[in-house]
């Protein structure tokens, strides 16, 4: 089906105050809407000035087909003297494992090409599991990790559809959102760690 129930996809916005709440345009419920075909960024958060570091999202694959899903870069940039971030620069990126899902609404999910035991379902872009099968991801534990001055680290994501959600690649737009810490390279575990939120969100059109 093409529908997603009201509920699963507004997830934790909940029932109330649906109008006028939601700065950006909900997916379709109809079932007259295809799946999407293609991919634009719709918008993303500035870092706040004084943390010195870029986070940018640009589209590199627009369009989904038959050989390839859609897919973007996440960029990280320090600007300044030698950092941590909580966003390695290894396996542990930005919008890694768990991260992987679109916060508002659910539906969508961000797999780096490399992800191991991944199947397409039927030819489509979603993970070939039941609905109620739990997420599994490697058990491998995150540290911060310092960026030298200047340094940039990109890391590349598909995008594909939630196979916990109804539907497939619904039109809409859908935000992620992360929080990341930071802290002088020099400091101790913890010690002088800041945090701020950045997100961005993609538009899918039919």
């Amino acid at each position: 089906m093409r529908r997603r129930t009201l509920l699963g996809g507004l997830g934790a916005l909940g029932t109330t105050g649906l109008a006028g709440c939601v700065g950006f345009p909900a997916p379709s419920w109809s079932d007259d809407a295809g799946p999407a075909t293609t991919v634009s960024l719709d918008e993303q958060d500035a870092v706040p000035e004084q943390y010195g570091i870029d986070i940018a999202v640009e589209v590199v694959r627009a369009e989904f087909t038959d050989e390839s899903p859609a897919a973007i870069l996440g960029t990280t940039t320090n600007r300044g003297g030698p950092v941590k971030l909580s966003i390695g620069t290894g396996y542990c990126s930005i919008f890694n494992r768990q991260r992987g899902g679109s916060d508002e609404p659910p539906g969508l999910w961000l797999h780096r090409p490399d992800s191991h035991g991944i199947e397409r379902a039927d030819g489509r872009w979603v993970t070939d599991l039941p609905r109620d099968e739990p997420r599994g991801f490697p058990d491998v534990g995150c540290t911060m990790e310092a960026y030298r001055e200047g340094q940039a680290v990109s890391t590349p994501y598909q995008v594909w559809d939630d196979y916990q959600t109804s539907g497939h690649l619904v039109p809409g737009t859908y935000r992620w959102e992360e929080s990341v810490t930071v802290s002088d390279a020099s400091s101790d575990s913890g010690s002088g760690e800041e945090s701020f939120t950045w997100g961005f969100s993609l538009r899918l059109e039919a």
